[in-house]
């Protein structure tokens, strides 16, 4: 659905994200590594952290996007602690520390209570493959 946490935080809006602004901004070294390596959850990142000025700016709306989502989240239950997995996660503190100042700062009541911190998965993309792996074994 349209204005749905999947729509604007998900890898694949990432990836829309990051064409549209491949393709408004043909001269750039986005658009260069989107046409020569195609388009994933990485190329945003990998352009960002080499100095792109609109790389930077499709990760730090990318990064809004998510961390709306887990204050949504944490207005509700008010977690200790978001576990970030996925392909996303590996992008480490890049994606991390930006999303924790965040959460911090946006989380209703967030003076007053303990902060949330908002961590990397250690299994990272591989947890669902692990888990159903330890079911089978269990057997």
């Amino acid at each position: 659905k349209c204005g749905c946490l999947a729509a604007d935080a998900s890898a694949t809006a990432l990836m829309r994200q990051t064409a549209g602004a491949a393709e408004r901004h043909p001269g750039s070294l986005l658009a260069r590594l989107a046409k020569e390596q195609g388009i994933d959850g990485k190329t945003a990142f990998i352009a960002a952290k080499q100095g792109v000025k609109v790389a930077k700016r499709v990760v730090s709306t990318y990064i809004r996007y998510v961390g709306t989502g887990l204050v949504g989240f944490a207005n509700v239950f008010y977690p200790e602690v978001f576990i970030i997995g996925g392909g996303i996660s590996k992008e480490g503190d890049v994606l991390i520390l930006p999303l924790r100042r965040f959460v911090r700062r946006n989380a209703y009541g967030a003076e007053f209570n303990p902060p949330i911190d908002v961590v990397a998965a250690t299994l990272g993309n591989d947890a669902g493959v692990i888990g159903a792996a330890a079911l089978v074994m269990e057997r």
